[in-house]
């Protein structure tokens, strides 16, 4: 902890790869920030593995971002297939695009979409996690929304995210459209 790594451009596969602690910001270049429609920063399994720290991207990441986290918090622009795979601990934020396999075999931790077009259901590991608006009227959901929007002011904070401060500007509209992803196991545990 205590450690502040600060990126601007695209990175390789691994970003934040067994990170235990500190914080990572990987931002796009200002000079074509305006002129991309999608931007992919980082490359495939960032986080994989860590068990904690910080990491804010401001941009899109490959496949399988945040496999096997087991207590790094993210937030993250988009993703690949494979969101938040085998994850085991930590929370991710994805307010970006996204495909298929979400939460796949997630035993742990929390993991939360923008999702402003429907697509998650369909694109979720339904045998791994459950999903549910953070807009329903259950404690559960309040105590979600609260933490995605912590989550992107942290962002914001560290990336001067575009997309953020959208977010957090029209807070009460948007929110409707966010999800936190649980994995079944939880449950499991909780009751047991």
């Amino acid at each position: 902890d205590g450690i502040l790594i600060q990126h601007t451009g695209t990175c390789n596969d691994g970003v934040g790869k067994s990170a235990c602690g500190g914080e990572i910001v990987v931002k796009t270049p200002s000079s074509i920030k305006d002129n991309l429609k999608s931007n992919v920063l980082v490359g495939n399994f960032a986080l994989f593995g860590a068990t904690g720290g910080k990491v804010f991207i401001e941009g899109h990441a490959g496949d399988r971002f945040a496999v096997r986290n087991s207590g790094a918090t993210a937030v993250v622009e988009g993703v690949g297939e494979f969101f938040a795979e085998y994850m085991t601990n930590g929370a991710v934020l994805n307010i970006g695009p996204f495909s298929k396999g979400i939460g796949n075999g997630m035993s742990g931790g929390f993991a939360y979409q923008y999702d402003p077009y429907k697509n998650l259901e369909g694109n979720i590991s339904h045998n791994s996690v459950l999903f549910q608006k953070i807009s329903d009227n259950e404690e559960a959901c309040l105590i979600h929304a609260e933490a995605i929007n912590l989550m992107l002011t942290w962002h914001y904070e560290a990336t001067r995210s575009d997309k953020a401060k959208f977010l957090l500007d029209n807070w009460e509209n948007e929110k409707e459209h966010f999800y936190f992803i649980m994995p079944r196991a939880l449950l499991q545990y909780q009751d047991a």
